[in-house]
């Protein structure tokens, strides 16, 4: 599967110094031959990291024919409307405001405060935390603030 072949290259390529602190999010195949590759970093993801990255994919599909001769790709970061899909997402996000809808519909807002590995704090109304394992989580997105 193409999705996974790239996910191995990248994984190893993010292990390099000029990318070390990128990771792979998804990639997704759709129609009209076309790849959509979500990056992020633990620092801020940049422009170039993107270029970086979708040129070393570009080399690699092509040298191994992955894809049909004409295909595009697009390498982005995953962008603000979706959701935190991996642990390191919720680890960069400390300090941001989030809504964290729960398996039972319940909505929780509040400032993400503690990553662990099982379970996440939120700081909600009146500073009180409230503590939600990863296993209750439906769906987390950070939620934009223009104060």
């Amino acid at each position: 599967m193409v999705e996974d072949r790239i996910a191995e290259v990248l994984n190893e390529r993010f292990e390099e110094e000029d990318l070390s602190t990128c990771f792979l999010v998804s990639v997704q195949r759709l129609p009209h031959s076309k790849l959509v590759v979500f990056i992020d970093s633990d620092e801020r993801l940049t422009i170039d990291m993107c270029r970086k990255t979708s040129r070393f994919l570009e080399h690699h599909i092509e040298e191994n024919g992955w894809m049909p001769e004409k295909y595009t790709i697009d390498v982005s970061s995953p962008g603000i409307d979706n959701p935190l899909k991996l642990h390191r997402q919720y680890v960069k996000n400390i300090g941001r405001k989030a809504s964290v809808k729960l398996l039972n519909e319940e909505t929780i807002e509040g400032k993400l405060e503690v990553v662990e590995a099982s379970s996440i704090t939120l700081a909600v109304k009146n500073k009180k935390s409230k503590t939600i394992l990863f296993d209750d989580i439906k769906e987390t997105k950070i939620l934009v603030s223009f104060k």
